[in-house]
């Protein structure tokens, strides 16, 4: 029985699952051009006799092999990013190294990549580990700043998507000008849209007319969406709570260079980094990272140590970071003792295995916060974490077996969650274990690999959608 599926595309699928879906197998194929494809087929009667079905688009193309990598077309993805970022370079090369996305990232500024003034560290950094290798990149256009709103955009999104023959776009959420205009455009052109972002409800604090409007304003944009890559617990309830079908919600963890970070916890030596730092053998170190910003609770880091440097005088606080409240740490220092608050200034990536490995637990008391990636850090060198309930990795990293959530406007709650874990070493030991644990579930590859899935669907998805079965 032969039946046909035709329609008019610009995409091809992997015609793999598409023909296990449809039980069908490969009789013929005609080459197509920039504006159609008829591709015909018969029912399979025998397993061994499957073929794998393309579904192609824009390039001539003719099916006639059965599945062998030698004939796989593997889809073509447009990434659309701000800026290279380090906790982003590891999933793009993972997701290349993959073999069934022939992935390009596009990037509107090379900030990061030479030393720049970072006003979050106020410093003039650069990222000492590598952003650019392994996956294929270009960049639109090289602006000095990154910041929401209209300061990236991308005029002509439909020649970008148009050269690069994609069949999927990928999109980190719509805070900037050219999410949008790429959106819009790949809608246009019928091309899926697949998101990856830090959404989230966590912290929301307006519940008036203005949270009414955007609820309004992101339902519509979630409609135009083909699938979501969800990063965690508060990505997936934001999107259902605004219409998304749990059928287009993927697990796409948010993740840090795992294979990175897996290989300095068990390099990096403890007693020598402790001893580097000047610890004493009863000293117990809670360790922060990150920018000594008012967001990021530095203040009730202080406030807490204030409170058990009499109770504790073993607890060991220390920072690494920079920022505009350095000043406001210094001040604290001299008046809680230098030893007991350490403040150890930016450190970058190749260099932060020595305090991680060097620390008792870690502690991220932030007013707000989408996830929080320096939690995943402290979990591959087995430390206990405390982190504030406006921390949105918190459902997903932070249990009772491996730490402790505090509430936010309870100025004692951190205070004792320190001298728990200060007060029995062993038992932080074990919940350090367990953190490990926990996050082997957030690697890179399991991220590249539910983002795979995610465009793979959408893919699907479009072609469905679009094709007709007769």
């Amino acid at each position: 029985m032969i039946r046909t599926f035709s329609g008019t595309s610009h995409r091809r699928a992997d015609g793999c699952e598409l023909a296990s879906m449809l039980s069908f197998s490969r009789c013929g194929a005609t080459d197509y051009n920039a504006e159609s494809w008829i591709i015909s087929w018969c029912r399979i009667e025998e397993p061994d006799e499957q073929y794998r079905i393309w579904v192609a688009g824009r390039r001539h193309f003719k099916v006639d092999c059965p599945p062998t990598p030698s004939c796989q077309v593997m889809i073509r993805l447009a990434v659309f990013a701000t800026h290279p970022i380090q906790y982003q370079a590891p999933l793009w090369r993972s997701l290349s190294a993959r073999g069934r996305l022939d992935v390009t990232v596009h990037y509107f500024s090379d900030v990061g990549l030479a030393a720049r003034t970072d006003p979050g560290f106020s410093l003039n950094i650069s990222w000492d580990t590598p952003l650019m290798e392994g996956y294929r990149h270009r960049f639109l256009s090289q602006v000095p700043f990154v910041r929401p709103g209209l300061s990236l955009r991308l005029p002509r999104a439909d020649r970008v998507i148009r050269d690069g023959h994609f069949d999927a776009v990928l999109l980190p959420g719509y805070a900037h000008a050219f999410e949008w205009q790429v959106l819009l455009t790949a809608r246009k052109l019928g091309i899926p849209v697949v998101m990856r972002g830090e959404f989230s409800d966590r912290g929301r604090m307006h519940r008036g007319l203005r949270s009414v409007i955007r609820d309004a304003v992101l339902r519509n944009l979630y409609k135009r969406v083909t699938a979501f890559a969800c990063i965690g617990t508060d990505a997936r309830l934001h999107l259902k709570r605004l219409g998304v079908q749990e059928r287009q919600l993927f697990f796409s963890p948010y993740s840090v260079d795992s294979s990175h970070f897996r290989h300095l916890a068990t390099a990096v030596d403890r007693a020598a980094s402790r001893e580097t730092l000047g610890l004493e053998a009863s000293d117990f170190l809670v360790l922060f990272t990150g920018k000594l910003i008012e967001r990021k609770g530095v203040d009730i880091l202080i406030a807490a140590l204030k409170q058990i440097r009499r109770t504790q005088p073993h607890v060991v606080m220390g920072l690494v970071g920079d920022g505009p409240m350095r000043p406001v740490v210094e001040q604290a220092a001299r008046e809680i003792g230098q030893r007991r608050l350490r403040l150890f200034g930016f450190v970058n990536q190749s260099s932060l295995g020595g305090y991680y490995a060097a620390a008792d637990a870690f502690v991220l008391p932030s007013r707000h916060e989408t996830w929080g990636l320096v939690v995943n850090e402290a979990l591959y060198f087995g430390l206990p974490v405390i982190v504030s309930n406006r921390v949105g990795c918190a459902p997903d990293l932070v249990s009772p077996d491996n730490g402790f959530v505090f509430d936010i406007t309870d100025s004692s709650a951190l205070s004792h969650a320190i001298s728990e874990l200060a007060s029995n070493p062993g038992r932080a030991s074990m919940m350090g274990g367990r953190g490990r644990e926990i996050v082997s579930r957030y690697s890179t590859e399991c991220s590249a690999e539910g983002l795979e899935r995610a465009v793979v669907h959408a893919v699907n998805e479009a072609v469905m959608r679009e094709g007709k079965v007769h």
